[in-house]
């Protein structure tokens, strides 16, 4: 999965649109998705993980679905959201820059949500075929889950410890999915 998750990367750094760069001198690097990602999870010793989620989905956190923000959305948000303030001074423009071509890339991902419980749950998402996707499991039971998803991964099986949440990055193609754990479903249809 280490390999589809670089060659994931590699391919959103060649979707990544032009960011704003007027809030970083010329004289500084490029950004980096990759300094934005580490940012992402350490930013002020808890990351940006801690409101927002591993994977910026929110993950029903506090802070909510930040994929796709902007470097203008987190200069805003650094200045005006109390929570956020706190992290205003630990983050140079370059960690802002940064932040935001990460975060933009997410936001090129189409984003499946899957949370697994004890409870019936079915649920039905349409994405698009031939761009990048983004699975994101999260086992809420008291258990560990083995999943196998062959549509999606050629790894054998995604194993998920409770309260655990892990993604699975693919390539969708035309066709409808079902993936089940017990009494949870999830549909997945790929125009």
């Amino acid at each position: 999965m280490k390999i589809a998750n670089k060659m994931l990367i590699g391919t959103l750094l060649s979707l990544v649109s032009a960011v704003s760069v007027s809030a970083v001198s010329e004289t500084t690097t490029s950004p980096n998705i990759n300094a934005g990602e580490q940012l992402f999870r350490t930013a002020g010793g808890y990351g940006c993980i801690a409101c927002h989620g591993l994977y910026a989905n929110g993950a029903g956190n506090v802070g909510g679905n930040i994929r796709g923000k902007t470097l203008d959305d987190i200069n805003h948000s650094l200045a005006n959201e109390p929570t956020m303030q706190l992290l205003s001074s630990a983050l140079s423009n370059m960690d802002r820059l940064n932040l935001a071509v990460y975060l933009e890339a997410l936001g090129k991902i189409s984003l499946v949500e899957w949370t697994i419980e004890d409870k019936a749950t079915s649920s039905t998402i349409t994405i698009e075929s031939d761009t990048p996707a983004q699975l994101v499991i999260f086992n809420k039971l008291f258990e560990p889950v083995e999943l196998t998803l062959p549509q999606l991964t050629p790894e054998q099986t995604v194993q998920l410890n409770p309260y655990e949440t892990k993604a699975v990055d693919w390539i969708p193609s035309k066709g409808v999915y079902t993936l089940n754990y017990n009494q949870s479903q999830l549909t997945i249809e790929i125009k």
